[in-house]
């Protein structure tokens, strides 16, 4: 399994956990629902700034996000 999926997974549940609609998260992260979806479903290349407009917008841990 690759680490983009991992992010990618890891991201989904902590949005479910959030008990947020997407766009809602989106709109917390700084980005559009689109872009936010495309993240979602690895349409969109997750990069280090994402990682870190993420966790500041969910007020998680890069750690949380990365699952280590």
């Amino acid at each position: 399994m690759n680490s983009t999926k991992n992010i990618t997974d890891n991201l989904k549940q902590i949005v479910k956990k959030s008990g947020l609609k997407q766009y809602v998260v989106a709109e917390k992260c700084g980005y559009s629902p689109k872009t936010f979806s495309d993240m979602l479903n690895n349409r969109k290349l997750i990069t280090a700034q994402d990682i870190y407009m993420l966790c500041e917008g969910l007020d998680i841990s890069p750690n949380d996000l990365l699952g280590g």
